[in-house]
């Protein structure tokens, strides 16, 4: 009992009695954990004096190990699970503000689409009555030499400056 008076009680618990114990003292002091493995192997070695014993310690270090891998291994899926969340969290308020934004200007353009219409169908009567105001042009000036682009040229102007 003299392994037992040098180590403070939760190394015994490690290897004989409630688990739970360990857990708690690990969970409690993270910052300890790589240091206290170190004197849990150290305590374990301690008591090795027996062939059987040192198998029982073997497998029991083994599995310590494993525990603690398993739980930093869980600890990090964790992390990368808080993670993803975050990201997708981020993406859905871009997606969200970009909905609204084509929400709105969807909303915009089907305000102004009568008035749209409205100048669409002012603007072709305007061609209409220009074309037919060249044609009677030319048609009353059959011997005219205009070439016919700079008819449209002079077209297109004019429709420009009404436009404005």
């Amino acid at each position: 009992m003299e392994a037992e008076d040098q180590h403070p009680s939760h190394y015994f618990n490690l290897y004989e009695g409630d688990s739970s114990q360990n857990d708690h003292f690990n969970l409690q002091n993270p910052q300890n954990d790589h240091d206290h493995d170190h004197d849990q192997d150290l305590h374990v070695h301690d008591h090795c004096t027996h062939p059987q014993a040192s198998s029982v310690v073997i497998d029991q270090e083994k599995r310590l190990r494993r525990m603690v891998s398993n739980r930093e291994s869980a600890r990090r899926s964790r992390m990368r699970k808080r993670k993803q969340i975050r990201e997708k969290k981020m993406h859905v308020e871009q997606l969200t503000t970009s909905n609204y934004n084509l929400y709105n200007k969807v909303i915009s353009l089907l305000e102004r689409t009568p008035q749209i219409l409205h100048e669409n169908s002012q603007l072709e009567e305007k061609l209409s009555y220009f074309h037919q105001y060249f044609m009677e042009d030319r048609m009353v000036l059959p011997g005219n030499n205009i070439d016919c682009d700079i008819t449209r040229q002079y077209l297109r102007f004019c429709i420009n400056q009404l436009g404005k």
